[in-house]
């Protein structure tokens, strides 16, 4: 019996998020004005778990991250720009 349920309930979830997908709006200017506004900071998770898939251990890919991270805040540079 939980098959048929839990089809109804996957049924019920895609047609409420068709109903907001359907209705949104993309402004793509306003989405890179936000990525801009954290100079790259927002893809900093990802460039940690890149160092760690490279073999650096998650302990020393965090601190790499969080100090960079810190610097390009400080310094308003581009997250990608700090030495």
């Amino acid at each position: 019996m939980i098959l048929p349920d839990a089809s109804l309930g996957l049924d019920y979830m895609l047609s409420l998020m068709t109903g907001i997908i359907g209705d949104m709006v993309v402004y793509p200017d306003r989405m890179m004005q936000n990525l801009e506004l954290t100079r790259g900071l927002v893809f900093s998770p990802r460039v940690m778990l890149l160092l760690i898939e490279e073999g650096l251990d998650r302990t020393d890919a965090y601190d790499a991250v969080q100090r960079n991270s810190m610097k390009s805040w400080e310094a308003q540079l581009g997250f990608s720009r700090v030495d």
